[in-house]
């Protein structure tokens, strides 16, 4: 076989077939920018999605990792199939694919070969690793290596990585080390800081800054919010912002302040202020306020509101009603609860009908609701799928306590294996899982310390090590 096989397996891999693309697609570059280094592909649409349905717990043999960690040379595709072998709890080729990035030129996968090392072989901030994730991480590695620092006890050098990581950029560092100076006492400081980052546009900093200094200087705590209320780009994120100035520690001016900033976006249309004005209205004795804010929003277009709305309104027809309509208008949520509705009535076909629509629509909660009705109605593979397939995490936890709460131990243990060969993205629920409930069986329990092999045997007890080290 020549050195050149590799090249010419994929050309002919791009070669149509029938009339129809072939399994793969050269990637172009477009009109002004660069040719990459080496060939792009794109796997055809129906391959992908065969691989995502019939192969979705088919895992890569020993080979595959292998031989990916030697060849491949773009980092992010290293660190992707790293997170895709973490995600499958075979950590010893996750740290040989991040190893490999490393050396491929991504320094920020330091950090996360020193997140692998604290996690199996203890929090060690003399090791190779970690003194070279220090040295060579960006503004958030920085941040991440520094609240490692503060929560194992070693606040000095957390808050000399927060200045650094702030300095570099992560604005969120100044918030993070403002409140570890506060936690230490020193207020003066942590107003610095809060100072720092609210004026470099950090809407957080700049609610925790006005109520800091509203004792002291009534004036400049309004005028830091007027000002960051005429700054801001994103209205979007500035106003529910604005309702953490409503709890029982900040001064009746600077909620009044706060409250003329939302009654003239809510004046202007904006949905976002309205909603906020709503949700500091929803009291006993404001209901009817709260409700007047809704209905605005709900005219302004929005079919969250509704979804609100129904929630404070006691008339079970209207509530329905109110549900119905955003539903209607395609509103996930309320697609959702519909679907719970239907269930507690003993409708459990027009529940799942609702139910897959909701996960359709993007709505998070309907993973776990599905694959919950369909195991209670006897569609136990499908249900399966659909935990798996849970972009939250918790499909598979629900359905695991289900399972284990009607004594089906051997399905418990079939659906921890396949979350796990699918990449089931909550390894604590699968991994506390096993912790609370198979505390006695030692393949479990060492697979969860260990991780698998790649036929997915339980790994024996590994290191990571030092730099350097295989």
């Amino acid at each position: 076989m020549t050195d050149s096989w590799a090249s010419q397996a994929l050309e002919y891999a791009t070669l149509p077939l029938h009339g129809a693309r072939g399994p793969l697609t050269r990637i172009r570059a477009r009109p002004g920018e660069t040719e990459p280094s080496e060939p792009h592909y794109q796997l055809a649409d129906y391959l992908d999605q065969r691989g995502r349905s019939e192969r979705i717990y088919a895992v890569p043999p020993k080979a595959f990792w292998d031989a990916a960690a030697d060849i491949v040379r773009d980092p992010a595709a290293l660190m992707a199939l790293a997170q895709a072998a973490n995600d499958r709890w075979r950590y010893r080729h996750a740290v040989q694919l991040v190893r490999a990035a490393t050396q491929a030129g991504d320094s920020s996968a330091f950090v996360e070969l020193a997140a692998i090392q604290a996690r199996f072989d203890g929090y060690d901030p003399e090791s190779s690793i970690y003194r070279q994730a220090v040295e060579t991480a960006d503004a958030r590695g920085l941040a991440t290596l520094a609240s490692w620092h503060e929560r194992h006890g070693r606040r000095k050098e957390a808050e000399q990585l927060y200045e650094r990581a702030a300095d570099e950029g992560e604005t969120p560092a100044f918030v993070l080390l403002a409140q570890l100076k506060e936690g230490a006492g020193d207020r003066k400081a942590a107003e610095r800081l809060y100072r720092r980052a609210a004026e470099a546009g950090d809407y957080w900093a700049q609610i925790q800054l006005a109520k800091r200094i509203s004792g002291r200087d009534k004036e400049g705590a309004e005028r830091l919010l007027l000002k960051a209320n005429s700054t801001t780009t994103d209205p979007r994120l500035w106003y529910p912002h604005l309702r953490y100035l409503f709890d029982h520690d900040t001064p009746p001016h600077l909620q009044a302040t706060a409250r003329k900033i939302l009654t003239e976006g809510a004046d202007a249309g904006d949905v976002d202020a309205l909603l906020t004005l709503a949700e500091i209205s929803k009291r006993p004795d404001r209901s009817q306020e709260a409700a007047a804010f809704y209905r605005r929003a709900i005219d302004a277009g929005s079919h969250e509101a509704a979804l609100r709305l129904a929630e404070i309104t006691p008339d079970e027809e209207a509530q329905r009603e109110l549900y119905r309509q955003a539903a209607e208008a395609g509103n996930a949520g309320a697609l959702f609860t519909l679907a719970c509705m239907s269930d507690v009535a003993g409708d459990l076909e027009r529940a799942i009908q609702l139910m897959r629509r909701a996960a359709e629509r993007g709505e998070p909660d309907a993973y776990w609701g599905l694959s919950d009705l369909l195991e209670r109605n006897g569609q136990t593979e499908e249900a399966e799928f659909v935990a798996v397939s849970d972009p939250d995490g918790q499909g598979l936890s629900e359905l695991l306590y289900f399972r284990d709460e009607n004594g089906d131990s051997t399905g418990v243990d079939r659906l921890m294996r396949i979350g796990i060969d699918a990449g089931y993205r909550g390894d604590f629920g699968i991994g506390m899982f096993a912790e609370l409930h198979r505390p006695d069986d030692v393949g479990w329990q060492q697979a969860r310390r260990y991780g698998l092999e790649a036929d997915g045997r339980p790994s024996d007890p590994w290191h990571v090590g030092p730099l350097g080290h295989y």
